[in-house]
């Protein structure tokens, strides 16, 4: 029997499912990272939900350690987290650097994958300065901006960082399970299905904040 929250290696098996629901970010544009996984299923007998841990790559962090995303999920009602399968602490590829976060569900699957962030915990934004609803969005957490010969970025600390995962990041990803949950996710709503994820993340968060905007342009 897996102990809670016990690492387990990952392994394939049977290829599942889409993404359904769930926050991706590449850089500041979110965006439905379309891909399919293989994963084991879990064991009749498996203590839920299983950690899969990746290394995070050279220069790269996780935003918060495997142990602090378990016990975050287990402090939350039971009927919330129920059904969620696998946390995934996830090496990204080049190319997905700068994406958060996603929620996969599929062929007996949910799963809430989080992705490394650069050591240096900074978010780079490139030449463009970052508009002002991203800047609030990330406020509670830090407001260290900065500008440079290599563009605008947001500096984090360590303790901001997990803070961010703990208390926003995985929340949102939570909530995007309970959505999938009450009804079918298509694209055709993905303001409501933020908006749904975001609510979640306000209701139990230990700093109470709202960080979704009506109107804005945010894509689960």
């Amino acid at each position: 029997m897996g102990s809670p929250g016990s690492i387990r290696p990952w392994r394939k098996s049977r290829t599942f499912g889409d993404i359904y629901g769930g926050r991706v970010r590449n850089r500041v544009t979110d965006q439905i990272f379309e891909r399919t996984h293989s994963i084991d299923l879990p064991g009749p007998h498996d203590e839920l939900p299983l950690v899969i841990a990746d290394n995070a790559s050279k220069h790269m962090v996780f935003p918060a350690p495997a142990n602090k995303i378990v016990a975050r999920v287990r402090s939350l009602p039971e009927q919330d987290t129920i059904g969620i399968t696998h946390l995934w602490l996830r090496r990204a590829k080049p190319n997905e650097r700068g994406t958060f976060a996603e929620f996969v569900c599929g062929s007996g699957v949910r799963m809430i994958v989080i992705y490394p962030w650069p050591s240096d915990l900074t978010l780079r934004f490139g030449r463009s300065r970052p508009p002002a609803r991203k800047l609030r969005e990330f406020a509670p957490w830090t407001e260290d901006l900065r500008s440079g010969h290599d563009g605008w970025s947001l500096v984090w600390t360590a303790e901001s960082l997990e803070s961010w995962c703990l208390d926003y990041l995985l929340l949102h990803e939570i909530g995007h399970h309970l959505d999938w949950y009450g009804r079918h996710w298509s694209k055709a709503n993905s303001r409501q299905v933020e908006a749904a994820a975001d609510s979640y993340a306000a209701r139990w968060s230990s700093l109470g904040v709202h960080t979704f905007e009506p109107g804005a342009d945010q894509k689960g």
